[in-house]
């Protein structure tokens, strides 16, 4: 299960981040005979706002494990309590897929709230390579994605043609056009200060507000 972005998007060849289907994957974890310490394995990582969950899968696409922890976002949390939340969130699924190792992981790849820049992406690229220093296979097979262009995938069976809305913690959306060969074209992910409109974060802020309003029109400030 390796997803991957082809580096050029001509008419003839259709972009696509992950090579198998939706159907190739199960939801479920695996029923058939645990992982052995020589088995190779993928992993995949999605990091929000508010948690971050990741994902090992067998070569059949059979899900191994999963592993949950905090915001990754390092424009909420910073760099060092993103680094942590990421690499918890992968020690705790190799964990639960029969306590595998660092060193069973063939590919990773992370769609990441917050990573945009090139310079962003090779500071995750960096954290992974530092995390898995004794697996030269991962190292050579680390890919970085804002998590618009993952979700975008998820939904299309891994081509890159449409559009995403994200509202979570934060919010951006996120297209591409295929006939056309543009993108990624983004709008929002601008983060609570500037934008974030229809965000959860701006909408418990606006309640917060309504509710603000209507106790001093009912009682007055005190």
């Amino acid at each position: 299960y390796q997803r991957r972005v082809r580096g050029s998007m001509d008419k003839q060849e259709t972009p696509s981040i992950i090579e198998t289907t939706p159907s190739q994957v199960s939801e479920t974890p695996s029923t058939t005979e645990l992982p052995n310490k020589a088995t190779k394995v993928f992993v995949g990582v999605d990091g929000g706002g508010t948690k971050t969950k990741c994902v090992v899968l067998s070569q059949d696409g059979s899900v191994l494990g999963s592993g949950e922890s905090s915001c990754s976002n390092w424009n909420s949390v910073g760099t060092e309590k993103a680094k942590e939340a990421l690499l918890q969130s992968i020690t705790s699924a190799l964990k639960a897929a029969d306590h595998l190792s660092e060193n069973n992981v063939w590919s990773i790849t992370l769609g990441m709230a917050g990573v945009d820049r090139p310079s962003d992406v090779q500071q995750v690229i960096q954290w992974m390579k530092e995390h898995f220093k004794d697996n030269s296979e991962v190292q050579e097979n680390i890919q970085v994605f804002n998590d618009g262009v993952v979700a975008l995938a998820s939904g299309t069976g891994g081509i890159l043609d449409g559009v995403v809305i994200i509202s979570g913690t934060g919010m951006i959306s996120l297209g591409y056009n295929l006939k056309k060969n543009l993108g990624p074209k983004r709008a929002g992910g601008w983060g609570p200060l500037l934008g974030d409109e229809g965000s959860g974060y701006a909408i418990g802020l606006d309640l917060l507000r309504a509710v603000a309003m209507a106790h001093v029109i009912l009682f007055g400030v005190k």
